[in-house]
């Protein structure tokens, strides 16, 4: 019964960083959203702006080791 509870519990953790997840990528495509709706008339984009939302990290984040990422070996 515990080990179920745990279980839950864990999965419950994972929702819930899912969702952050979600959240944030959805944040910065709103944000390139709003830039090229502001921008659609002119029909030029500020692309060093762009690149800065894209860039954008929330604090705490640490992005993966660079070791990790070329050899493939991303844990998801």
């Amino acid at each position: 019964m515990e080990e179920a509870k745990g279980q839950i519990a864990e999965g419950d953790n994972v929702i819930v960083s899912l969702e952050k997840e979600r959240d944030f990528y959805f944040s910065k495509l709103r944000q390139i959203e709003v830039i090229c709706q502001d921008n659609e008339q002119i029909g030029t984009i500020d692309v060093a702006r762009v690149i800065a939302i894209l860039y954008e990290t929330e604090e705490g984040f640490a992005p993966p080791d660079e070791n990790e990422v070329e050899n493939g070996d991303e844990i998801y």
